[in-house]
């Protein structure tokens, strides 16, 4: 299990690492606990691989963004108040468990032990809606970037033009 110390370090294969600066692909060898780190939002941990149980119960979590890309235990987001939605949540073995509590629970419609397997997290209509705006929002801020980018270089190119005449004015 990687124990965390005060400052995120944990000791790997005689290696210590810091958990905000993992390498992508990374592995953690059997499970990780970030429970009661008075987490507001997790580190971006999106391109790390947790072979064991990943546990970030009992912070003050928002959302799932940065969870890591492979959990290949049980995942453990219980006890976040401000948690709203389990989207982002890692990719799992279709057996995998999730345990949320409360609302969430309630919300995807699994009660039973307040946990659910990873397949039926995905088969509910809750979590494909959410997808679906995730989907759709993704692609209108996209859009957004995009006519924001090309009005800013519209600015410049106007903005250089009138440049370049007032120094060709300049000069005569």
């Amino acid at each position: 299990m990687a124990e965390l110390n005060d400052k995120f370090e944990f000791e790997q294969d005689g290696k210590i690492y810091n958990l905000y600066d993992l390498p992508d692909g990374f592995v953690v060898e059997g499970n990780l606990s970030l429970r009661n780190k008075h987490l507001t939002e997790l580190p971006d941990l999106s391109e790390v691989v947790v072979n064991g149980n990943f546990d970030c119960s009992c912070n003050n979590l928002t959302s799932l963004k940065g969870a890591p890309q492979k959990v290949g235990g049980k995942f453990d987001c219980g006890h976040n108040i401000f948690l709203e939605s389990l989207y982002g949540i890692s990719e799992m073995a279709e057996d995998g468990k999730i345990h949320c509590s409360g609302e969430l629970n309630e919300r995807y419609g699994f009660i039973e032990g307040k946990v659910i397997r990873y397949k039926e997290l995905l088969e509910s209509s809750t979590y494909k809606t959410e997808a679906r705006i995730h989907e759709i929002l993704s692609k209108r801020h996209t859009k957004e970037n995009e006519a924001a980018k090309e009005q800013r270089q519209t600015q410049i190119k106007a903005g250089y033009a009138a440049f370049k005449k007032m120094k060709t004015e300049e000069r005569e």
